[in-house]
């Protein structure tokens, strides 16, 4: 029988949740392995870009100073998910 988590000392905790995170990097690394090449593309653009806008608004110099075409960008990137993962339209 396993041991309950509050009958754990610091250390078996410690093992038992990095058991865990193995456990659900491996079940989100099958997901990813499961898409396309295109699909990964289009995630990637779209995080890079949300990442780069909200990283300016939030500890650059503010939402002034995003220019509009990392807007632009962002704005084709999230329609490239759309189309890949058949979101169906944006309106």
């Amino acid at each position: 029988m396993e041991k309950q988590l509050k009958d754990m000392t610091v250390d078996q905790r410690i093992r038992y949740w990095e058991k865990q995170q193995q456990k659900q990097r491996k079940v989100r690394q099958e997901a990813i392995d499961k898409l396309s090449t295109e699909q990964l593309l289009a995630v990637h653009a779209m995080y890079k870009l949300s990442k780069e806008i909200t990283d300016e608004a939030l500890h650059g110099g503010g939402v002034r100073y995003i220019y509009c075409d990392l807007f632009n960008e962002l704005e084709e990137a999230v329609q490239s998910v759309f189309t890949q993962f058949n979101m169906g339209d944006d309106k």
